[in-house]
């Protein structure tokens, strides 16, 4: 069960590829083809068609969670693939909101996604979608103190309250040699879905992760949610979960990410458009 995955749109890309705000692979798996997520816009057709990857032929979607930034692109999706299905939460339709610059920006999904409501298959528990091709939805809600830290909210009744990332779920696939679990923005904490993924397949190891940590602060990056002392925890937490590859990128940061690349090493690689992972069985 060799995996190959590429990157479609990420805040970084390869020479003659454009670079967004956003997040979105492909994926290949046993002979089937799929996305998890779209980034903001259209910017990952447009890189897959430069790559020669056909995203009109993906025969599903799966969306991470309810933010713009990876749920923005499926607008060109459906206009290329009249049929595929989205896999998302419930919640994925909320009404979300960023504090990252001071004043309340809206982060959710933007009109012309909403407006394919009927192209959804929305999950309230586990699914597997393929044989070895899992979707995760986190085991219970956060309790509030990461989504102050990181200023992520919800709106509800009227009013703003902190996200319990209930709209959040990580793509899982089993391989001969562990797990490759995706988890697009980790807004709950990669440590805990990395843990969450464990406790669903016991004694299964982990193989690879990717996605983005959430551990940059505001537009460009200003103002880390958390300290270099808690990314350095989470740097040895990751390293004693004794995970071969690490790849991530988007909200990441880059002072985030060279705080875990000194703690792991050559186990941590960039995410970047265009960057074709290879995970085969036979090495």
């Amino acid at each position: 069960m060799s995996v190959e995955i590429t990157v479609l749109a990420e805040n970084t890309a390869g020479e003659g590829l454009a670079a967004e705000h956003g997040l979105s692979f492909w994926i290949r798996y046993e002979g089937h083809s799929f996305l998890l997520d779209a980034g903001s816009t259209a910017v990952f057709a447009e890189n897959a068609d430069r790559l020669g990857i056909h995203v009109e032929e993906a025969e599903f979607a799966v969306l991470s969670h309810g933010h713009y930034d990876h749920g923005g692109g499926l607008a060109e999706w459906f206009r290329r693939n009249p049929a595929g299905k989205v896999y998302a939460r419930e919640e994925a339709f909320g009404e979300y909101y960023s504090l990252t610059s001071g004043s309340p920006r809206f982060i959710g999904l933007p009109d012309p996604v909403q407006a394919f409501r009927e192209r959804f298959c929305f999950l309230s528990g586990e699914m597997q979608i393929l044989p070895g091709v899992w979707v995760l939805g986190h085991e219970g809600p956060s309790d509030g103190e990461r989504a102050v830290k990181e200023k992520m909210y919800e709106k509800t009744g009227g009013t703003l309250q902190p996200d319990t990332f209930a709209h959040e779920q990580s793509l899982v696939l089993q391989t001969a040699k562990g797990l490759v679990i995706l988890s697009s923005c980790s807004h709950g904490g990669i440590d805990r879905t990395i843990r969450e993924a464990a406790r669903r397949f016991p004694g299964t190891p982990v193989r690879a992760v990717l996605g983005g940590f959430h551990l940059k602060g505001g537009p460009g990056g200003v103002g880390m949610p958390f300290s270099p002392q808690e990314i350095r925890q989470l740097g040895e937490t990751l390293r004693d979960m004794e995970i071969p590859e690490i790849y991530t990128g988007h909200c990441t940061g880059e002072e985030a990410f060279g705080i875990l690349k000194e703690v792991l090493g050559g186990r941590l690689h960039r995410l970047r458009a265009g960057r074709r992972i290879s995970l085969p069985d036979d090495l």
